[in-house]
């Protein structure tokens, strides 16, 4: 197979998603950024399965960790249309958890993942809530929007439009946490978690999420974050050994 670089780099984010969380949107135990190429996830699958399947990757040329996709020189290529530039793969590693509640997450607009918000949320608030978590590499500025799809379609929504000022101290993961925790805690009676898409199944923010505290209001971020660290620092020295490209 041929292989393809990881646009997102060498930074590994989050938590290891149960095997019993598994589903269409979470097909193996990886953290929301792995930093592994197709390639190297190939050679992983195939070993860490026990498919065992005879295995040859053609790897990039002139690649490195270190790099993110902005570094290549390459053109971006949308690979949805809801991802249309690198920064919006960057950011959808953590707001993506919006795909579980009544918030938009900025589908139907021109900055999908960045842009989120909800009618009943007044944007100068949420943003002075976030600005005052401090969290890496990140800015938010408030926002109003009208998404002409999905969420709240044709409604006026107020929140923040997320910003990287620093990709590589961004910390995608942690914005989407805070995020979500400060919406639930400014408006407690309009939040709220999407129910499971089958019938006794799971809630979708527990598919994307790997992690039912998530929806427990008297878990601080901090600490979902602190656990998640240990979690991806694991996972880092073990996926080592799949390497192709230092």
């Amino acid at each position: 197979m041929l292989d393809r670089l990881n646009p997102l780099g060498e930074r590994v984010e989050g938590n290891l998603l149960p095997k019993e969380y598994r589903s269409f949107v979470g097909a193996w135990t990886l953290p929301n950024r792995h930093s592994l190429t197709v390639g190297e996830l190939a050679l992983l699958f195939n070993q860490e399965s026990g498919t065992g399947c005879e295995l040859a990757v053609v790897p990039c040329e002139g690649w490195k960790r270190s790099m993110q996709f902005p570094d290549t020189g390459h053109l971006w290529i949308m690979p949805s249309p809801n991802i249309p530039r690198f920064e919006t793969a960057l950011i959808y590693a953590g707001t993506c958890l919006f795909e579980g509640t009544n918030v938009s997450e900025g589908r139907g607009t021109a900055a999908p993942f960045e842009l989120i918000g909800a009618p009943y949320i007044h944007a100068e608030r949420l943003t002075e809530a976030m600005r005052a978590r401090k969290v890496d590499g990140a800015q938010f500025s408030p926002a109003y929007f009208r998404p002409t799809a999905s969420k709240h379609q044709g409604a006026l929504c107020g929140g923040v439009h997320v910003h990287i000022t620093d990709r590589e101290r961004y910390a995608a993961l942690d914005v989407g946490i805070h995020l979500l925790h400060a919406i639930r805690e400014l408006y407690p009676d309009d939040f709220i978690f999407l129910p499971p898409i089958k019938e006794g199944g799971r809630s979708f923010i527990q598919l994307l999420s790997g992690d039912p505290r998530v929806e427990n209001p008297t878990v601080r971020p901090e600490d979902l974050l602190n656990g998640y660290d240990r979690e991806s620092q694991a996972f880092a020295a073990f996926k080592r050994q799949y390497h192709l490209y230092d």
